[in-house]
């Protein structure tokens, strides 16, 4: 909205220039909020490098992030690559919510957002069903005014079976293809 700024999943560690450039020409000074859907460096922004440390200190540098407040997925640990230990020390003052169920929701500026696939009966199907540790990303619904977007995270074909047969499926103007567009994914699904 109009001087206000969520991010769902903050990229690849080594596009970070890009999409900072895009934010810096629309005007984007400060991030309000920062929804992760997983724990995955190329969702966390910290993909590509060696030291996790540093994709949060670009992020820092740029933007005013002193009132950022964070929302991110309650992923088992197992499968962070030490994102979330770092995103902790990077933010120590900001408020961080994790997110354990299915339909949380929170109005931000009058935008609406909704959370499905977060709940520990989602991540007990997961482990029983897949051996793919994208099934656990957060589905996130956005809405403005009449426009309805839908953030997939990474979500494979079992995750996309169980987010339709949960019901977690909504109509949306806008959606972001499972997976980046793999086909493991099974972009069909949806």
């Amino acid at each position: 909205t109009r001087n206000r700024c969520t991010i769902v999943d903050l990229g690849n560690y080594d596009t970070y220039s890009t999409i900072r450039n895009a934010m810096q020409a629309a005007g984007i000074e400060k991030i309000d909020n920062v929804i992760i859907t997983h724990w995955h460096g190329d969702h966390s922004g910290q993909h590509y490098q060696t030291d996790v440390s540093r994709g949060y200190d670009h992020w820092k540098a740029d933007f005013d992030m002193t009132e950022t407040v964070f929302w991110i997925c309650n992923m088992p640990t197992a499968f962070d690559d030490g994102s979330a230990d770092y995103l902790y020390q990077s933010f120590p003052n900001n408020t961080i919510n994790v997110i354990t169920d299915n339909g949380h929701k929170f109005d931000w500026y009058g935008t609406s957002w909704s959370v499905y696939n977060a709940s520990e009966a989602d991540f007990n199907y997961y482990d029983n069903n897949t051996n793919d540790y994208n099934a656990y990303s957060m589905i996130v619904y956005c809405e403005y005014g009449n426009t309805r977007i839908c953030n997939t995270g990474d979500i494979n074909d079992v995750a996309q079976r169980r987010a339709i047969d949960q019901g977690y499926v909504f109509k949306s103007d806008i959606m972001t293809i499972p997976h980046h567009g793999v086909n493991s994914a099974g972009v069909g699904e949806f």
